[in-house]
């Protein structure tokens, strides 16, 4: 075998190696994370959320780049998890659809548990939030 043919053998091995080592991390449930996250803008009232993705920092990205795509100037995140479960947005909203006061939660173990997160984070700014606006569950490989 001369050196040209070796190398390309070593090339070939290592991209199935590679190619095996990714079916075998999606094979089994929890080596790969579900990650979500909420970014807020309490300026402008921009919003935005990401759900299922494979890492938290991809889920923070997503969520304040569509906060940004939404119109906001200073979007921060304002939850984020990973490891799968359910998550939910509560707002409150003033006339003129601006909202005063948001709340999120993810990475809780059922609806009802998100629910409650996000209103409970809603009420530190405002007492009179509304109800879940928008829920999702986080899914890890093979459930």
């Amino acid at each position: 075998m001369n050196e040209e043919q070796f190398s390309d053998s070593n090339l070939s091995l290592t991209i199935l190696v590679l190619l095996l080592m990714d079916v075998i991390s999606f094979s089994f449930p929890g080596t790969a994370l579900a990650a979500s996250a909420v970014a807020f803008d309490g300026g402008t009232s921009a919003y935005a959320y990401a759900h299922n993705l494979q890492t938290e920092e991809e889920a923070k990205a997503r969520a304040l780049g569509g906060c940004y795509k939404r119109g906001g100037r200073s979007c921060n995140v304002i939850v984020s998890c990973s490891g799968g479960g359910y998550g939910a947005i509560v707002m409150r909203r003033l006339p003129g659809k601006s909202i005063e006061a948001i709340g999120a939660s993810c990475g809780a173990a059922s609806p009802e548990v998100a629910n409650q997160g996000a209103l409970e984070a809603c009420h530190r700014s405002s007492k009179r939030c509304g109800r879940p606006t928008v829920g999702w569950r986080d899914t890890l490989p093979g459930e």
